[in-house]
């Protein structure tokens, strides 16, 4: 699962997942998903960089006009998507599965998805998300969250062992 899932920039994670007070795994999972760690793809759409911004989306979020380039920057798009999604977690009460659906298919979407079985069953509301493309990009960025949540918690456990010897 660690050759499935690197960890490429990690400072720049673990300062954006601080500043922005977002986990960690949570970003390395979405991004895995947005651009497989490289950060100078573009999308046919437009967005840019690490987190897949959409230019207009960066130059809000950052307050000013951002040039492409500095998009394809891992720290400033690693700070801008991460700012981004801490709003969706706050918007969405910080539920990971709205927060990470709104990142894809936009919160009005999502918005209009949102009815009872939300709660009751989110593994059955995933599978209802009417977006194909949302539904199963949602299901692997959870997974990639989880198993990064994982790896973490393993590395942390090599560490305890290794202080008590």
């Amino acid at each position: 699962e660690q050759a499935l899932h690197p960890i490429r920039f990690g400072a720049a994670f673990r300062r954006a997942a601080r500043d922005r007070q977002v986990s960690t795994s949570l970003l390395l999972g979405l991004t895995k998903q947005e651009s497989r760690f490289t950060p100078s793809v573009h999308s046919a759409a437009g967005a840019a960089g690490l987190m897949q911004l959409m230019p207009a989306t960066a130059a809000e979020l950052a307050g000013r006009p951002l040039a492409v380039s500095e998009l394809e920057q891992p720290g400033p798009n690693l700070e801008l998507g991460s700012l981004y999604l801490r709003r969706l977690l706050e918007q969405w009460q910080g539920n990971p599965l709205l927060a990470v659906a709104s990142y894809n298919a936009g919160p009005a979407a999502v918005r209009a998805w949102i009815n009872p079985m939300l709660r009751q069953a989110p593994e059955l509301w995933v599978e209802a998300i009417p977006y194909p493309e949302t539904r199963l990009y949602a299901k692997k960025v959870l997974g990639n969250r989880w198993t990064y949540q994982l790896i973490q918690s393993q590395g942390d456990q090599a560490c305890r062992w290794a202080q008590a010897r």
